[in-house]
């Protein structure tokens, strides 16, 4: 991608240039002493890229991850060191897991500090290690452009994952040769350098699937990913085949089509699900990598069945089954090429069909048919398949719906019916808040979080009473960076000068609010978050605790709480804790 170059610019300022090269809209993150090279240059520098900023990290890859499903885009976190780059890990976790490609970055301590115990120091390299494709550290302002195309190239080719780079603050503010400033717009989006698998391959397995009496296929999250949803179901529907899913693969086709007979597996399948894999005498594995959970602790196929696996990732394939047709390959590629094959037959040499309507509606007879009854139970405390039950009611078609992948997750996968194929139901390898999620950007972001994030808007004479808390950048409505000069000129004094807060209050806090030069922490007023002693707490002193009752004009009862927080006369969208 072409693009200006200047004629010199900072590790930061080179960084932007090259996020802004692939096509990068909206960054999760917040800021940290390591990170203010880069949110300067932010700050200065005409990109076109949204900072939104999250409550913390965790949020952040998150809120990234929920990104990247719902626009198939890259999505962009960012944090600072230390505990940063640690709550930024989850994160990542899920979306390398899930083959969704994320791009971490956490600032880091200088290059010249490090093993000389400087604050915050941490391995983030060895910590990254096991949890994402691919990740590295930045530690030469010259190779920046090389390793972040690298990073992209392996978030979004082969099998989708997360990436993450250490960002060394001296490295921030070193000089960065320009002339490596490109990109590869290919990598903006994933799948990327989608390959097809081998035609004679391709040929061995519609021969092996022609021969078969009872065919099944299991569609993972592959066909999701690549979008193979129409030519799934073009070839589904030509040979009346019964296709199930993994708990990744709910969405690949509607659950109303005839052929569809839901999730099967452990967590969401039925018994009637399971008897119909059982007695498949081939079954085709799409994206889908027939894990513990779908094939029943690898109890299903049977053994004697046929097996004809399709995936990107060749290590997935072999790894649980004998298989008798390897097809490494995009899943939307594989079944082009299944398709064009077929319609190459002479109506001769096809079958008439196998049946899979029929061994569909069996399945799901016998689902609906448990399910009904305790869809309609009025039980006390009210059951699960009735809330299930009123989701499919009430949900648009159109709905995105993420649910934990803990207790909700079996009702969920085996009851919430998707109506229009494709991407609507997250139900994540590891773990997610559970909540709905809803189209369209940025409403959905926000579904991710605990609690709804609440942006920093600049205050008029306000002075930073901590380095860690405040920086000569604050923040605007909508999450863009802009200087405070009054910040910006401010010595910092001594954290001991202040109310201490716990460390897991300290990212909520810093996200929303601000000492004043007084040494009051001021938060936006009325609060658009819920309200409790947990959440803002900033010591275990009461006075310092915000108020949870209001008056009827909706401001802090002055009667109860005294002295503990007043409404700034010139600020009155600001609440003064004292």
């Amino acid at each position: 991608m072409s693009q200006e170059r200047p004629n010199s610019l900072t590790g930061a300022e080179a960084m932007v240039h090259m996020l802004k090269a692939y096509g990068v809209k909206h960054i999760f993150g917040l800021c940290g002493d390591t990170s203010l090279p880069f949110y300067d240059a932010l700050f200065r520098m005409d990109h076109g890229i949204d900072h939104i900023l999250t409550r913390d990290e965790r949020c952040a890859a998150y809120m990234a991850d929920g990104y990247a499903r719902v626009t198939n885009r890259i999505g962009v976190c960012e944090g600072p060191s230390g505990g940063g780059a640690t709550y930024i890990a989850p994160g990542l976790v899920e979306a390398n897991e899930s083959s969704v490609p994320i791009l971490a970055i956490n600032s880091d301590v200088s290059t010249t500090s490090t093993g000389r115990y400087p604050l915050t120091e941490l391995d983030q390299k060895a910590l990254f290690r096991p949890l994402t494709k691919w990740n590295g550290v930045l530690d030469n302002a010259a190779t920046l452009p090389r390793m972040v195309r690298t990073a992209f190239r392996a978030m979004t080719t082969g099998r989708p994952g997360a990436a993450h780079l250490a960002f060394p603050i001296d490295v921030q503010r070193a000089e960065t040769p320009p002339d490596e400033l490109w990109a590869d717009p290919a990598h903006q989006s994933y799948p990327a350098w989608a390959s097809a698998p081998d035609p004679a391959n391709v040929a061995v397995a519609i021969e092996l699937l022609l021969k078969s009496s009872s065919p099944m296929i299991i569609c993972g999250g592959g066909p999701v990913i690549s979008g193979a949803m129409d030519e799934l179901q073009r070839f589904v529907e030509r040979l009346d085949l019964p296709v199930a899913t993994s708990v990744s693969g709910k969405g690949v086709i509607a659950e109303t089509h005839p052929n569809c007979l839901g999730v099967v597996g452990s967590n969401g399948g039925c018994d009637a699900a399971t008897a119909a894999v059982a007695a498949a005498d081939l079954v085709i594995f799409i994206g889908c990598r027939a894990g513990s959970v779908t094939t029943e602790r690898w109890s299903i196929p049977k053994a004697g069945a046929k097996i004809i696996h399709i995936d990107s990732d060749p290590m997935v394939i072999g790894a649980s089954f004998d298989t008798d047709v390897a097809l490494v390959g995009d899943a939307r590629l594989a079944l082009a090429a299944f398709n064009m094959l077929l319609d190459g037959l002479g109506d001769r040499d096809m079958p008439g069909g196998f049946n899979g309507g029929a061994v569909a509606a069996k399945v799901q007879t016998a689902r609906q048919t448990r399910f009904r009854g305790l869809a309609t139970s009025d039980a006390t405390p009210i059951l699960p398949e009735r809330v299930v039950d009123s989701l499919n009611r009430l949900l648009p078609d159109n709905s995105v719906v993420v649910a934990d992948p803990g207790t909700p997750c079996p009702y969920m996968s085996a009851y919430l019916t998707m109506k229009k194929p494709g991407r609507r139901c997250r139900l994540p390898w590891v773990r997610i808040s559970a909540v709905p999620m809803q189209k369209p950007f940025p409403s959905w972001a926000m579904a991710v979080l605990p609690l709804p994030p609440v942006n920093l808007k600049p205050l008029s004479g306000a002075t930073c009473r901590s380095p860690s808390l405040c920086s000569p950048t604050a923040f605007s409505a909508g999450s863009r960076p802009v200087r405070n000069p009054v910040s910006a000129n401010a010595s910092f004094q001594s954290t001991s000068t202040v109310p201490t807060m716990p460390p897991w209050h300290r990212p909520m806090a810093s996200s929303h609010g601000v000492w004043n030069s007084r040494g009051n922490w001021m938060l936006p007023w009325p609060p658009r978050w819920p309200m409790t002693d947990r959440h803002w707490s900033m010591s275990s002193a009461s006075r310092y605790r915000m108020p949870q009752h209001r008056s009827a004009n909706g401001l802090p009862d002055q009667k109860k709480y005294g002295e503990s927080a007043s409404v700034s006369g010139d600020r009155p969208d600001m609440l003064i804790v004292t």
